[in-house]
């Protein structure tokens, strides 16, 4: 039974390093080059309310999550 849980379990952390992959992807391309084009007064401000707003459940286990099944993949993959 674990023997064939173990390919979604990685399948599923490989579609999780996607996610978080993106979501770095697309903040380091589009927002901080929207914040850079704003003065640095509002830009300071805007990354706070970022900085708030991500904070959230679904966040933090999307990027935590991933890499501690990950590493859970990876010592399993040593057996």
């Amino acid at each position: 039974m674990v023997a064939g849980l173990w390919p979604w379990v990685a399948g599923v952390s490989a579609v999780a390093a996607a996610l978080a992959g993106g979501t770095t992807y697309a903040f380091s391309s589009f927002v901080m080059r929207g914040l850079g084009a704003l003065r640095p007064g509002d830009a300071v401000r805007a990354m706070q309310a970022i900085n708030v707003a991500a904070i959230s459940p679904v966040f933090l286990g999307l990027f935590m999550g991933t890499g501690l099944v990950s590493a859970g993949v990876a010592v399993a993959s040593l057996w």
